[in-house]
């Protein structure tokens, strides 16, 4: 029997033992009687104690009346009265029978029509009495007190679970000693006393009470308040103590533990049980690193560099730049241009030098149709059997056309969290080619850029040589991948042509596909 069906039974009851229970309200009593056998055993408890004090209440009140329903006038408040009433009156018989009496002549008190035996059953059903609730108070703080949430889960996104995981959803509860297992996403939880978490799987929290969590692997970001000073994450190898603070832990899977403190301050140790336990005090901006074999490395870090994820809406906007094609018109189907065939790439292309979507473009490169190309009809890409086009072609593909230098910027700093721990890949994909034997030069060039401007990382992507395209005209697929530095606040693409053979610049490009994982 939970919490709740105890405290609404208790309502009930008191109704009914004050004759004020509704017609509904008894119907509701009678179902949970026949339905539930603690519920029953409960009433039937309850009847008893009720029925015996109110039986001995008349037996020691006997000038006390009754209604005509046969039911004692006599409230709870009163009872107790007359109980005490009969203490006293007893306490003065006992005291005439021990006390000789002198010779004095005193007044004697009136004599206390009392029935000793009745008097002394009172007493000790008062006694039962007192013994059931102590039992009751008992039961609550063993068991029912146990069984109280301390945790409550508020918001979750991305959320996926092993199958040996307790199914959660928003509005779960958690216990003592419950497990939150989470094989990917995010959950944002409210303890209590007054703490605010949000775990990023994967992960495995075990809720110890209020005041503490065992962290087995994942991370975690605490925003702790006043009332709630001395909140404790234990971790495989190392135990965290609040001290009025936010921060961030994190335990990978080498077992490696990380602290970053953003506000106030965290008490950071070893081993806590062992008596060779290290302790460190952590500052804002400090970060405490704990290996497996228990070396604490202290160092300083950037607000802006953070690990730890704070709240669902920063996991969305970063989960959103995961997995799709970060690349704005990356296969220049955007733009709209129309050839007449006959005409020379180098007279069309110089009169259709439109600005590239997505790109700053301020140079000479523009677009062709693949249908147009040449002086189109046989000379076309889609007529030439020999050139190799890319997959999924559209109409249009960029042409350098002459000494250029196009790019776009695109910002990550939404999945920063996730980038400063150098957990994000790359992946990213170009189909670029040229002209039969001609030796024009076009790189793509990626930069990891940071908030301060400052060039991290960059990879170089080159095009097949004539040679490598046995000197026919057409496309070849290239690649690059790698892991997005740390610190990255965008990722610049550029498209950069530095010298050419012949009057026009023939390095193409199209199908440009970049990834983060």
């Amino acid at each position: 029997m939970d919490l709740e069906t105890v405290k609404k039974l208790n309502i009930l009851m008191g109704e009914l033992r004050e004759g004020k229970i509704s017609n509904e309200d008894f119907a509701i009593l009678d179902n949970l009687v026949a339905t539930d056998r603690e519920v029953c055993q409960f009433y039937v408890d309850y009847v008893m104690v009720w029925a015996d004090l109110y039986g001995f209440q008349a037996a020691s009140c006997p000038e006390l009346s009754l209604d005509n329903m046969g039911v004692i006038k006599l409230s709870g408040t009163r009872l107790l009265e007359a109980l005490a009433e009969r203490e006293d009156a007893a306490e003065a018989i006992e005291e005439q029978k021990e006390t000789p009496i002198e010779a004095v002549p005193v007044p004697k008190k009136p004599k206390l029509n009392i029935n000793l035996y009745k008097l002394h059953r009172l007493k000790f059903m008062a006694a039962v009495a007192c013994l059931i609730l102590f039992f009751s108070i008992f039961i609550y703080d063993s068991y029912y007190r146990s069984y109280t949430d301390i945790a409550t889960i508020t918001e979750l996104a991305g959320l996926e679970q092993d199958s040996q995981g307790n199914p959660i959803s928003l509005g779960t509860h958690f216990f003592p000693d419950d497990i939150l297992t989470i094989k990917q996403g995010i959950v944002k939880l409210f303890i209590n006393n007054g703490v605010e978490l949000v775990i990023e799987g994967p992960a495995t929290v075990t809720f110890k009470s209020e005041k503490e969590l065992h962290l087995e692997k994942g991370n975690l970001y605490a925003n702790v308040s006043k009332s709630a000073i001395g909140f404790t994450v234990n971790t495989p190898f190392s135990r965290i103590v609040d001290m009025g603070t936010e921060f961030g832990v994190g335990v990978n899977v080498a077992r490696s533990i990380r602290t970053e403190v953003y506000k106030g301050l965290v008490e950071l140790s070893t081993n806590a049980s062992s008596a060779n336990s290290k302790k460190v005090t952590l500052k804002v901006g400090q970060a405490g690193e704990i290996s497996s074999v228990g070396k604490i490395i202290c160092s300083d870090f950037s607000l802006d560099d953070r690990m730890y994820i704070r709240d669902v809406r920063e996991f969305e906007s970063g989960r959103a730049l995961l997995n799709t094609n970060l690349i704005v018109n990356g296969d220049f189907e955007h733009d709209k241009v129309v050839y007449a065939k006959g005409i020379s790439d180098t007279t069309k292309l110089s009169q259709n030098n439109i600005a590239l979507y997505g790109w700053q473009d301020t140079g000479p490169a523009t677009v062709n149709t693949y249908d147009t190309w040449g002086t189109g009809g046989d000379n076309a890409f889609t007529e030439m059997e020999i050139c190799i086009v890319p997959e999924n072609k559209g109409n249009n593909f960029y042409v350098a056309h002459g000494i250029s230098n196009v790019y776009q910027e695109i910002s990550v700093s939404d999945l920063d969290w996730k980038i400063n721990r150098s957990t994000v890949a790359y992946n990213f994909s170009a189909w670029m080619g040229g002209w039969a034997d001609q030796n024009d030069s076009l790189v793509i060039q990626l930069d990891f850029v940071d908030k301060d401007d400052k060039v991290l990382s960059t990879a170089m992507i080159v095009p097949a040589t004539p040679q490598e395209r046995n000197n026919i005209p057409g496309f070849r697929k290239e690649f690059s991948s790698g892991t997005v530095p740390a610190g990255t606040d965008k990722i610049k693409i550029s498209l950069i042509t530095s010298e050419f053979d012949g009057n026009t610049a023939d390095a193409y490009v199209d199908n440009m596909v970049l990834i983060l994982k």
